[in-house]
């Protein structure tokens, strides 16, 4: 991901969030599932991953910020939750 501001960053999270609940309607709507609607899912995941995993490092590299990092943190850990 390219060197971003934390805000871009964030805004980046939203982005792919929103694009995310936009494809997962797109998918349940279909009685089915391809290997390119799979391709793009992966895609799409991988995108926040490195959206999140950079505000984490970011947050780990602060001194000072304005949230408690344990505010923050479950928060993005939580989005990123798979299932077993």
């Amino acid at each position: 991901m390219l060197a971003l501001s934390f805000n871009w960053t964030v805004i980046v999270v939203i982005i792919v969030a929103v694009e995310a609940a936009c494809f997962f309607r797109e998918v349940t709507a279909q009685d089915y599932v391809t290997a390119e609607m799979l391709d793009r899912m992966a895609q799409i995941e991988h995108r926040g991953d490195n959206a999140a995993h950079t505000i984490i490092q970011r947050l780990n590299k602060t001194f000072l910020t304005p949230f408690d990092r344990q505010d923050l943190h479950p928060g993005q850990t939580g989005m990123n939750r798979r299932r077993a």
